[in-house]
């Protein structure tokens, strides 16, 4: 099984994480003073994120950073840019420099973390999760990624406990029910997984990788019907998306049923 942090997944599913967690201004994680110029250049940063515009927002945080050095926020949320544009050890750069700023700062700990996690790095992935848990204890997110790390190392029954109580803490946290029946489905609990699978789909009607996932569960439980009504779903919601290598996938599968 293979792990990855967003929901846009191969058809060889992959376990969806909660995705990194971007802050906003209106919570500063350290009490510096913060020139107001830098602030601005933050907040103008943020809406070209928001807008998928990553080298304009990394550049207007680099200018945050110039006149604020030790502008904590803009760091994480530059390193978040950087993950988002695949330039991971750029976005570590600024993690740890982050953190070298505000040691305590739970966000930037999560962060670091799940990109260690997206590069494989996973003691180390561990240790930044755990600390972020440790300031922050009623962190889903964080547990629910953490649950993800021990997936990756096949410790599935702790994976399964750590996203049980992201679970617990946020009830309508979808990708951790993804999670949770990717786990159950290791473990071979097939009824919970399928089950799982369900409540995602409730809570996010177009997650196309939750019905196909579904849709293979049905169809090792010889349920072949409901496979085919999955996958159909399935390839429907690809096709809406723009993405034609899984919608095209997902139709070559179904034609094997049909």
């Amino acid at each position: 099984m293979t792990f990855i942090y967003r929901v846009s997944t191969p058809l060889k599913l992959a376990l969806a994480l909660s995705g990194i967690v971007f802050i906003t201004l209106s919570n500063p994680s350290f009490a510096l003073a913060i020139q107001p110029e830098a602030i601005d250049l933050a907040k103008q940063a943020l809406e070209k994120y928001k807008r998928g515009d990553l080298q304009g927002a990394i550049a207007d945080y680099t200018q945050a950073i110039q006149v604020s050095p030790d502008f904590a926020n803009a760091y994480i949320e530059r390193g978040i840019a950087y993950h988002d544009a695949r330039a991971l050890h750029r976005a570590i750069t600024d993690l740890d420099r982050a953190i070298q700023i505000d040691p305590n700062n739970a966000l930037a700990l999560y962060n670091r973390g799940e990109i260690y996690s997206d590069l494989n790095k996973l003691p180390q992935a561990l240790v930044d999760l755990n600390q972020a848990l440790e300031l922050k204890p009623g962190y889903a997110e964080a547990y629910n990624n953490r649950g993800v790390v021990y997936a990756k190392l096949g410790k599935f029954e702790t994976a399964l406990k750590d996203i049980g109580r992201a679970i617990a803490l946020k009830p309508n946290y979808v990708f951790a029910y993804n999670n949770r029946a990717l786990v159950r489905t290791e473990l071979k609990d097939i009824a919970g997984a399928i089950a799982d699978y369900t409540e995602a789909i409730r809570l996010a009607p177009t997650l196309a990788e939750a019905y196909l996932n579904r849709g293979r569960l049905h169809l090792e439980t010889r349920n072949r019907q409901a496979a085919i009504t999955n996958w159909q779903q399935a390839a429907k919601l690809f096709q809406e998306r723009g993405d034609r290598d899984r919608y095209q996938q997902v139709q070559n599968a179904l034609k094997q049923l049909q």
